[in-house]
């Protein structure tokens, strides 16, 4: 199992070693021996396998290990020699930042393009809101010879598979429209729902069981809805960001009724099959922590940005579960 993979993907997952360990059932301090790149002992099948679940990965991902020859990534903006990066998580993370939409912004004025099959990777930031701007990245991998200098080169294995999970974050955490090698990741005539999906854990058991799960219309029915089912916990219940599932929160209630809901944004395909709709990292943290404050018993709608105006006037879907697995 490759040291630098492990560290890379957990930090992609916003997980720290503390995190992964309990994800996967094991010590810290066993964490950090499979990420020292020093350590040369083999990781157990059983171990390794229990780290990929954790991570949301496969385990031959794992195995890969960086090219040696490769010295980082050259960085264009807006045609731009921008340098060489030793690695392009920090440049992803700015990119992230510079879509993210602000409080006040309709939904709709920034858009995400992506280009992620060929070479050079692309990505593209077209704001519409006061006039807009246009923001441009091309990134692409370089390897050092003596005699000649930089030399284009191939991602290797390893790359790919962080690029991969980097795509996926840019896709549902960015932005609402996004564009994604000439194909939208939401068709233009489909509106999205929210998918609540409700477990339950008796006191003493092991594991939490599924129950169902319930469609939410939109911005509106979820703040109501939410709140609704919010002001009836009479402890104080607990949300946070899914650190392995992209584009989703999970809230925890007290032990009086130990139900957990995991709430995402979705749209239905053609086969009728429910597909993830991009769900800003920004708007996710800002519920989380509005739900974190609430005082139990509080009344009111949950705190949901919005992309229309609030409708108090109108049927709430309950917040129960209605639809089986």
């Amino acid at each position: 199992m490759s040291a630098l993979a492990v560290k890379a993907v957990r930090e992609r997952r916003r997980m720290t070693q503390e995190d992964l360990a309990e994800k996967s059932n094991m010590s810290e301090r066993q964490i950090q021996r499979i990420e020292d790149a020093s350590n040369t002992r083999q990781t157990k099948q059983g171990n390794a396998e229990r780290i990929a679940e954790a991570l949301g990965i496969s385990l031959d991902s794992l195995l890969q290990s960086p090219d040696s020859e490769r010295i980082g990534w050259v960085v264009t903006q807006e045609g731009r020699f921008m340098g060489v990066r030793h690695e392009i998580r920090s440049l992803l993370s700015e990119i992230k930042h510079s879509a993210m939409p602000f409080e006040n912004q309709p939904r709709d004025s920034t858009t995400l393009y992506i280009q992620s099959k060929t070479l050079p990777w692309g990505v593209t930031i077209e704001h519409h809101f006061k006039g807009g701007n246009e923001m441009s990245w091309e990134i692409r991998p370089v390897k050092y010879d003596e005699d000649i200098g930089l030399l284009w080169t191939e991602p290797d294995a390893m790359d790919d598979m962080l690029w991969e999970i980097d795509v996926a974050q840019l896709l549902y955490e960015t932005a609402y429209d996004v564009i994604i090698d000439g194909k939208p990741v939401v068709p233009d005539d489909i509106k999205p729902q929210y998918q609540v999906k409700f477990f339950h854990q008796e006191e003493g058991a092991a594991e939490r069981v599924f129950q169902g799960y319930q469609l939410i219309k939109d911005d509106s029915d979820l703040a109501i809805s939410l709140g609704i089912w919010l002001s009836e916990r009479k402890t104080k219940v607990h949300a946070s960001l899914c650190s392995t599932l992209l584009g989703t929160l999970q809230i925890e209630s007290g032990a009086l009724d130990n139900v957990s809901l995991v709430v995402s944004r979705v749209w239905q395909d053609s086969d009728g099959q429910l597909q993830l709709a991009p769900w800003t990292y920004k708007h996710r943290e800002s519920l989380v922590t509005s739900i974190n404050k609430r005082h139990v018993d509080k009344q009111g709608p949950a705190h949901v940005t919005y992309s229309e105006p609030m409708r108090y006037n109108r049927t709430v879907t309950s917040m129960t579960p209605a639809l089986p697995a």
